[in-house]
């Protein structure tokens, strides 16, 4: 059943917030470093919602996996949300960053930037190539936990923007 985003939008009706909420959150996380790969996975898990966590630990795997992995959106995309090293082991985020939209079906694909860096350069480099937000690596769990938590509002906005919902 596909229904227009008019429907919803005549009817004043919010299932699509809901079943966003409700729903699992399919998350890729890119990280080379284990700390903070287990901080990220902590601080998922910490959240009001609930997520599921694939883990990759290079920039060629990420895109291996996106470009392979089946649609499990609504938009056709692997998953519902990239969370992006900015510095990789095999290349730079940004990198991934730009090929990741050069891809028609990722185009729209939620990427939320993860540095450690406090270059205001870097984070408007991040957010000119497509960033949907850049969250830096302090350090401090109960920051990561704060930065996390609207991540399913940034998912449901990326998801209007496809114009349809798909039940």
């Amino acid at each position: 059943l596909i229904l227009p985003m008019d429907y919803f939008t005549y009817f004043n009706f919010s299932f699509p917030r809901l079943a966003i909420i409700m729903a699992t959150l399919s998350v890729l996380l890119v990280e080379d470093d284990s700390g903070d790969a287990l901080l990220a996975r902590m601080a998922l898990e910490e959240q009001a919602y609930t997520s599921s966590l694939t883990t990759r630990t290079t920039g060629r795997e990420a895109l291996d996996f996106l470009t392979t992995a089946p649609p499990c959106s609504p938009c056709g995309h692997p998953v519902d949300l990239v969370l992006l090293d900015g510095s990789l082991s095999d290349c730079s985020g940004l990198d991934i960053l730009k090929a990741i939209r050069s891809i028609p079906r990722l185009e729209n694909l939620p990427v939320v930037m993860l540095t450690g860096s406090s270059s205001p350069a870097l984070k408007a480099a991040f957010m000119n190539h497509g960033a949907s937000r850049v969250i830096e690596k302090s350090g401090d769990f109960n920051q990561l936990v704060e930065s996390l938590a609207p991540l399913p509002d940034e998912c449901l906005q990326k998801t209007a923007e496809h114009q349809e919902y798909v039940f």
